[in-house]
């Protein structure tokens, strides 16, 4: 398929003296469109913020081993959020990175066949992902995911991250830290910019990344549907201000999940300008690496409206030797929160191929 490549107009350096003072103005006036419209509302009652702030400040350390029983306030919120679960044994705490304190959640079957990474997406946390942790479990894979800095209950400054591959060293992290309680063969399934930080790991280069058998990208991020535009706007307005309110997209066909999350309490509500600037410093930088000799598959929906999957799919094809391609018909770009039928279908094609029997090394 031809890809639609965005390209910076011939002679434009992105100074003010290069812009009318006419344009600027009306560049500043324009909202930026990628940014996925602020919540109205209140949020859920039951967590309010100094709930939530309390929560935070008594999360315990990450102990794979050890079985603990959840406090009642935190034990309620992982009801909330689907994040309970009866078929596995549920590990929660915090891990350090850097200076970076991350919640993490590990799930345990009985009889685990193998593990899965998972990545949630920008202003998103754990919770949002909880369909795909329960049909992973479901087919007797452990599963450990993270809240990433930033988000949900993790420390940091909501959504701001100076680099991409600051993201790469928490998964390197994490992952020596589960490695020892989880099974072999271990898989990573990313979500938008949790896909965008997959790619960060597998692409580059550095020994400390882990090997992965199976890569899901869904919904991948590399450029957002208005990359151009707000990368012209973010250079503008970078001067004056350093966050902008979210602005919510119809990102699922699922009416019932776009108003809850809209009042989710762990959902960020402000965009960080200095994670637009690492976005397009990794676009920059994922430009030299070289194509990667691993398969992967993504699953993208025809519906989209948060990022250029055009673009983005003919990018990915020039980085790794096999991209395996599911298009779902109407779907979204909160494809793992869609209307129930299109969501299985989602579900299933992600629960086939990371089924599929590893090859060895070679084969």
């Amino acid at each position: 398929m031809k890809s639609d490549t965005v390209l910076r107009p011939r002679g434009c350096r992105y100074r003010y003296g290069r812009y009318p003072t006419a344009l600027i103005l009306v560049i500043l006036a324009i909202p930026i469109p990628f940014l996925p419209s602020e919540a109205t509302g209140p949020s859920n009652p039951s967590f309010t913020s100094a709930t939530i702030a309390s929560i935070k400040a008594n999360l315990p350390p990450l102990e794979i081993s050890v079985k603990r029983e959840f406090p009642p306030q935190l034990a309620s919120l992982f009801r909330y959020y689907g994040l309970a679960s009866e078929a596995a044994a549920h590990r929660f705490g915090t891990f350090d990175s850097g200076t970076n304190r991350l919640a993490a959640h590990v799930y345990l079957p009985q009889a685990a066949v193998g593990s899965v990474f998972v990545l949630h997406g920008f202003f998103d946390h754990s919770g949002i992902l909880q369909h795909l942790i329960r049909r992973c479990i479901e087919d007797d894979f452990a599963v450990a995911i993270f809240d990433l800095p930033g988000h949900g209950l993790s420390s940091g400054d909501p959504g701001a991250i100076s680099d991409f591959a600051q993201y790469a060293r928490i998964v390197a992290d994490f992952v020596r830290i589960c490695k020892p309680y989880l099974p072999s063969p271990y898989h990573l399934v990313g979500h938008s910019t949790g896909a965008t930080i997959a790619m960060e790991v597998l692409l580059n280069g550095s020994s400390q990344n882990p090997d992965f058998d199976r890569i899901v990208l869904a919904a991948p991020l590399v450029h957002h549907r208005y990359h151009r535009l707000a990368r012209a706007q973010l250079f503008l307005i970078k001067p004056f201000v350093n966050e902008l309110p979210r602005r919510h997209h119809q990102n699922s066909s699922d009416p019932a999940f776009v108003e809850w999350s809209k009042l989710d309490p762990l959902q960020g509500r402000r965009m960080s300008l200095t994670w637009l600037e690492a976005l397009y410093a990794w676009n920059d930088r994922m430009a030299g690496y070289e194509k990667l000799a691993k398969p992967v598959m993504v699953v993208q929906g025809t519906k989209d409206s948060v990022v250029d999957w055009r673009y983005n799919i003919a990018a990915l094809q020039r980085k790794f030797s096999t991209v395996r391609l599911v298009w779902i018909e109407g779907g979204r770009h909160q494809l793992f929160n869609e209307s129930p039928l299109i969501r299985a279908e989602v579900l299933q094609a992600v629960s086939l191929f990371l089924k599929e029997p590893v090859l060895p090394a070679g084969s």
